[in-house]
């Protein structure tokens, strides 16, 4: 099953553009970022395909940011891009 999930991952390509609003939060804190998420490179593809792109940070490690722990901010970050109070569900 792995192998066929990275197959696929491999084929996968994205090659049209995304009208709406798009919110890409980049984890900065530990482990370091090991895919690249927040490169330059990267982030300028982002910038390709989604026309309303929104890049904020969280001080998160990519397999912590829903730890308990992380959860305010990352929830502020949310509800300041849905436009709503913190603790508030759309």
């Amino acid at each position: 099953m792995f192998q066929g999930q990275v197959a696929a991952l491999a084929r996968h390509s994205v090659d049209r553009p995304y009208p709406g609003r798009v919110l890409l939060l980049v984890c900065t804190g530990p482990p370091p970022d090991q895919d690249g998420a927040g490169s330059p490179a990267v982030l300028d593809r982002w910038r390709e395909l989604a026309v309303d792109l929104r890049i904020g940070e969280l001080a998160a490690g990519h397999f912590t940011v829903f730890a308990p722990e992380h959860l305010p901010e990352l929830t502020a970050a949310l509800a300041g891009f849905l436009g709503v109070p913190v603790g508030v569900a759309p």
